[in-house]
């Protein structure tokens, strides 16, 4: 990589003005009707860009290990305050490097190219090029990974809620002895989402379901008896009437009322 000049410094000497364009797309637009000196001031640009982001990717590596460091151990309650602060400062700095990571690489992925315009044999800034577009799309590539993470985790997350409800609704039919609505409600939940075969405890509860309305019919009944293995029926405790007490012998009965 060649050495860098000041940028500040090679600004007026480029542009009479002494402003640089707003922005480097901008720039890599008109950058065919600059001189092809200043080739090297773009190149600059670009390295500076690129040495900025790969700085702040390293940091962010030595903040994350900073922040998973970190422990609130709770006995000491000035020592957990000062923890406390130090994580919402540390975690504010990483979305601030993350957002300026992007920004550096794609501003320069912009400049290289504008330097390539204007000298297309120059290979440092080819090569720094190729550097910043495979570190730009690579962080996009695992910013959708991680996006693709997040919503596969907020669909698993909804189906657990799916699979109560409706084994919640069946619980309550079967409380009713009503086994065939129950089996028919879970079952068309599981040919409505096939994933809830992921799910143990729906299954468990099917297979319950499925066994209390077998009993039902083949008894013929619709409480059929169930073992102490079915789960899903709260204890019922019958109460046996009390038989009456025989009638005492009248000579018994005449002496208790003297």
């Amino acid at each position: 990589m060649r050495a860098r000049s000041s940028i500040a410094a090679t600004a007026p000497s480029v542009w009479p003005d002494g402003e640089m364009p707003l922005s480097a797309t901008e720039l890599h637009s008109t950058s065919t009707a600059l001189p092809k000196h200043h080739a090297s001031v773009l190149y600059n640009l670009g390295a500076a860009h690129l040495a900025d982001a790969r700085d702040a990717d390293s940091t962010i590596v030595r903040l994350n290990r900073d922040l998973g460091a970190l422990r609130i151990e709770g006995s000491d309650i000035a020592q957990d305050v000062s923890t406390f602060v130090l994580r919402d400062s540390l975690r504010r700095d990483l979305m601030k490097l993350e957002r300026s990571i992007d920004s550096s690489y794609a501003a320069a992925v912009s400049w290289n190219k504008a330097a390539l315009r204007l000298a297309p044999a120059d290979d440092d800034a080819r090569r720094n090029l190729v550097l910043a577009q495979r570190a730009f799309d690579a962080r996009r590539r695992a910013r959708e990974a991680q996006d693709q993470r997040n919503k596969d985790k907020d669909a698993n997350k909804e189906l657990g809620v799916r699979a109560l409800a409706i084994m919640q609704q069946a619980d309550s039919l079967v409380e009713q002895y009503r086994f065939n609505k129950a089996l028919e409600l879970m079952q068309q939940g599981l040919r409505e989402d096939p994933s809830l075969k992921q799910k143990e405890e729906y299954m468990k509860k099917l297979e319950t379901v499925t066994n209390a309305a077998k009993a039902s019919r083949a008894s013929g009944t619709t409480s059929p008896l169930l073992g102490s293995s079915f789960a899903l029926l709260p204890p019922r405790h019958s109460q046996t009437p009390r038989a009456r007490d025989p009638p005492m012998p009248a000579s018994i009965a005449h002496r208790a009322n003297m």
